[in-house]
């Protein structure tokens, strides 16, 4: 039976959409995987992040815990009646008492910077301050310029709010980066104010200076593109390494901002920006203490074994494809070339009749 030319071409066509159906098999395979392979670098980000942020709570909570101690004992040992009576030699003497104590806590800690008890100058001649900081290792006695303090205290601005923030509470209250004149250096505290039979007696808090801190970020970098940095509450930077540079900074807060406000109940998510260097992935995790901590890498490294993959399969079903269409132009061949022999035996056959 001599196949048609019309019956071939049905075949061509018929084959051609094999072909095509083949390749669109292998495109929806490639884009399920790769959608597959999206979320568990996604995942990755948010778990590493989660990692992240969990260890620097701790470090965080080392913070409350010292100033809570601190706050335990001065609530358990002072004395508003000897107070009362002699104010300025009992703060004096109270205070030097616990100046070792203060001293040891912070030695405890090495992730703090500084650790300090302000008590109520009402009722004393001039402010009253024990205050700890660690300087290249150790942990020294620092005193305060007492004039700066009064004037920073009358001024009431934002590097103040360590001070009166916590007057509101005694529950204790984080501030984000202020500039400490006496150390002449931004600072984040930990603070809280202690009441003694309804008398306040003293501000306690604990500091990470912002060079102590950016060099604890940078402890934290897994990778080597990694970046990190720390959001307050509001949503506004705490803390970032010094090699984000000013335009992913910008972009890191918009994309941050936007995540937050599309999920806000959320306390873990992921998200992408755009930087001049190319996109970014980042994930962001709660603290314990309400701040976000938020990590971020290149998309390109991110992916990187994602597209990998892609390639790999790419090649593979543009390999399968080319056997393909071999094997179907091989096949055609042979039913056009059968096609000739049978036509041409016909032509003899006639001619011989």
């Amino acid at each position: 039976m001599r196949m048609s030319r019309d019956t071939i071409g049905t075949l061509a066509i018929v084959m051609l959409f094999v072909a095509i159906a083949f390749l669109i098999f292998i495109g929806t395979g490639i884009k399920s995987a790769t959608k597959l392979m999206e979320a568990e670098v996604d995942n990755n980000i948010e778990a590493t992040t989660a990692s992240y942020s969990h260890d620097v709570s701790m470090k965080f909570g080392q913070m409350m815990d010292k100033t809570n101690d601190l706050a335990s004992i001065i609530k358990t040992d002072f004395s508003t009646e000897e107070y009362a009576a002699s104010p300025d030699s009992y703060i004096a003497d109270y205070s030097e008492s616990h100046s070792d104590v203060i001293k040891e806590f912070l030695s405890q800690s090495k992730d703090i910077s500084g650790l300090y008890v302000m008590f109520d100058d009402k009722n004393t001649k001039e402010p009253v301050e024990v205050w700890y900081t660690r300087k290249g290792g150790k942990v020294e006695r620092t005193y305060a310029n007492l004039d700066r303090m009064k004037e920073e205290r009358e001024l009431k601005n934002k590097d103040t709010a360590y001070f009166f923030n916590t007057l509101k509470t005694e529950e204790g209250v984080w501030t984000g980066l202020y500039y400490d004149g006496n150390l002449d250096q931004d600072v984040f505290s930990f603070t809280r104010s202690v009441y003694v039979d309804g008398q306040f007696i003293a501000v306690i808090g604990a500091d990470i200076t912002q060079r102590d801190s950016v060099g604890m970020l940078d402890n934290k970098e897994k990778y080597p593109e990694g970046h990190v940095a720390i959001f307050d509450e509001n949503g506004k930077y705490v803390i970032k390494q010094e090699k984000i540079e000013y335009d992913e900074s910008l972009a890191l807060d918009k994309a941050y901002a936007k995540a937050r406000t599309s999920d806000p109940k959320n306390s873990n998510g992921v998200f992408s920006l755009d930087t001049k260097t190319g996109e970014r992935i980042a994930g962001y995790s709660t603290l314990d203490n309400g701040w976000s901590f938020v990590f971020s890498k290149s998309e390109k490294s991110a992916y990187q074994s994602v597209y990998k993959i892609q390639r790999m399969v790419v090649f593979i079903g543009a390999a399968l494809l080319f056997v393909v269409i071999v094997l179907m132009f091989s096949f055609l061949s042979l039913l056009v070339s059968k096609s000739q022999r049978q036509q041409k035996a016909e032509n003899q056959k006639k001619e011989e009749e």
